[in-house]
Parts: C-alpha cells; structure tokens; sequence
C-alpha cells in the first residue's frame, strides 16, 4: 500500500512545488541584479557571501521544485524514515532550502494561531489530522503518519508507531 501511495506522487498538494519555483527564481533574479552591480563571489565582502547565498538558494530550490513537481527523490534531504528526524548535514548543504521553508511555515503558525485554528483536528472519534505543530497537544498517538520530508517529526516520539510517506 505504501508503494501505491509513493507511485501517485504529490496528491493534493501538486501545486507546491510552486512556492519552491518561485523562490529559485526570485533568488536568482536577486543574483544576477547584485552580480550587475559589481559583486563577485570571489570578493570577501558582505555582497560576495550574499550573492554565493542568493545563487545557493536559487539552485537548491530549483532542485527541490524539479524533484517536488516529479514526485521523486523526497529522500535526498536525508530525513531518517524510523525516527523521523533530519539531519545537521542536510540544513548545512539545504539551508537554502531549509531556512525559507521554516520561516514560511513559522509565519503561517503564527497566522493560525491568531485566527484560532487548530495545529489537529479530531475528524472521527480517536482519529486525528494534523500538521507540523500536531505536538503541541501533548498526545499519545497510536501512529503517526508522516508525509513530509522537509521538518522533523516531533510526533514520532510519543507515537507507538512512526510512518514516513514522503
């Protein structure tokens, strides 16, 4: 069943690949419009390092938007699929990647807080939906089902059993 569910690919979330999209090319329309203006990478300067993260970015998300809208290599940011956590290297070598996506995520947390909504919702008795901040409940879950590869599960420590279906 797991193997039917990865062959599908995305689901109802096949537009995010988009918001990945966007960023690479906003990044690299910063790149070159700083690289205009005289910065090098090979400059020690404050505009050489932001110019080698805005060009960094840029890959990285790209990267991430190809794989995303293909449905493939959801395992390249080395999430672990028994404990569901990722590791350092991965927000070293992704952090292009990682940071944005975090910052996203933290702001619409934000939002959904002042709006009151819910980080899960009981949709059937004992059967929950949640999302990243699912934790926050301070349950015990019989299973936790993961479908992401980007944040760390912090539900896979108080679940019997942990899922990860990327």
């Amino acid at each position: 069943q797991a193997a039917q569910l990865k062959r599908r690919g995305m689901g109802a979330v096949h537009g995010v690949f988009l918001k990945y999209v966007a960023l690479s090319t906003a990044s690299a329309v910063a790149a070159i419009d700083l690289s205009r203006r005289g910065a090098s990478v090979f400059s020690v300067d404050g505009w050489g390092f932001l110019l080698l993260v805005l060009c960094h970015a840029s890959l990285v998300n790209g990267l991430i938007g190809l794989l995303f809208m293909l449905g493939v290599g959801m395992h390249t940011l080395g999430k672990d699929p028994e404990t569901g956590s990722v590791p350092l290297w991965s927000y070293l070598v992704f952090i292009g990647f990682h940071a944005p996506t975090r910052l996203f995520t933290e702001v619409h947390r934000l939002k959904d807080r002042v709006m009151h909504v819910p980080v899960a919702t009981e949709v059937e008795p004992g059967w929950w939906v949640g999302g990243r901040h699912a934790s926050e409940l301070g349950k015990h879950w019989a299973a936790t089902v993961d479908l992401t590869c980007e944040f760390p599960q912090s539900c896979a420590a108080t679940a019997e059993k942990y899922i990860l279906l990327p």
